[in-house]
């Protein structure tokens, strides 16, 4: 989602050969702030100056006229707001500034003839903290994937990968709101950012965690992503309810696992489980689905990165685990 944008290529100051010069004070304005267009170098008295919305200086585009002989010296044009006041020397402040301020402002300066110099004025606003969104929730190996850094009034957008080196093969979108991974691999699990700036502010997302799943076999090789996204999640749930009521069956009819406050070792926790299931004559190849589901965090995480066919194998489980806390 975009906003808008108020930001571009700016003029701070213009030197004309006449020797006026309009600086932008400060020089990245910002909305709802105050400006000043700063007028210096203009040698002799200033009789009469006026200012004008645009490059010219027709009557109907005028700001206002001042006059040293007159009083009040100063006389409101059809462009004027009483945000608007000017000084002596030719300075124009501008207050509260908003979108429709933006533009040129243009000064005219009544010596022993005109003089003329013109500014341009750009607005910013602070960008809004980004947000990394995802049409792939769950991104199967070899899917293309999409990430986009959602965020308001910036102005250029980075992207970064925590603790390692950003994959290559990446492609990024003309204004890079938007990464694209073609065909996107388990190395490419990570943890990612964005970083949106502008000339008055910058800010960088939350960490997104993406994690890449794989299916194994050629069985799913006709099925798309949300078809296989789906087999998952259904396998996943089916697995957790039947090793729940064989495990619950265990826990009735023998011992419960004993319980300690502090963090348990994970492989003096499986060796419990262990000899639960061989007391009870449990089949080998199940003894990964009854113990996936009461995992926690990393331990759980790793159950569910394996493909099928290593997720049943209990001993490939045990030994990527065993050196976790439970």
């Amino acid at each position: 989602m975009r906003g808008v944008t108020i930001t571009g290529v700016f003029c701070l100051w213009m030197a004309l050969s006449t020797g006026v010069h309009i600086e932008l004070i400060p020089p990245h304005p910002q909305i709802n702030q105050s400006v000043l267009l700063s007028v210096d170098q203009i040698s002799g008295s200033i009789r009469s100056f006026a200012w004008f919305k645009g490059e010219n200086t027709r009557s109907q585009n005028q700001i206002l006229a001042y006059n040293s002989r007159t009083t009040p010296p100063e006389s409101p044009g059809p462009m004027y707001s009483p945000r608007i006041s000017c000084f002596p020397n030719a300075s124009l402040k501008i207050s509260e500034l908003n979108i429709e301020d933006q533009g040129n402002y243009t000064l005219q300066v009544q010596q022993e003839a005109h003089v003329r110099g013109t500014v341009q004025l750009l607005l910013y606003a602070i960008v809004t903290k980004p947000v990394i969104r995802t049409t792939t929730i769950t991104p199967i190996v070899n899917e293309e994937v999409h990430l986009t850094c959602d965020t308001m009034n910036s102005q250029k957008i980075l992207w970064g990968r925590s603790g390692k080196i950003f994959p290559p093969g990446v492609i990024q979108s003309s204004d890079n709101r938007t990464i694209t991974f073609p065909s996107i691999k388990p190395e490419d699990t990570g943890l990612y950012w964005c970083e949106a700036e502008n000339p008055v502010s910058k800010k960088t997302s939350d960490l997104y965690t993406m994690t890449v799943y794989c299916v194994c076999g050629s069985t799913t090789s006709d099925l798309n992503a949300a078809e296989i996204s789906g087999v998952i999640i259904g396998t996943l749930l089916g697995l957790a309810l039947l090793a729940g009521g064989i495990f619950l069956l265990l826990y009735v009819k023998r011992h419960k696992l004993p319980v300690r406050e502090e963090p348990r070792d994970m492989e003096e926790y499986l060796q419990v489980f262990e000899q639960m299931v061989e007391q009870e004559k449990l089949p080998k190849d199940q003894w990964a689905d009854v113990v996936a589901p009461f995992l926690t965090r990393e331990p759980q995480k790793t159950y569910c990165d394996q493909c099928e066919q290593e997720a049943k194998d209990y001993f490939t489980l045990r030994g990527k685990t065993r050196h976790f806390l439970v």
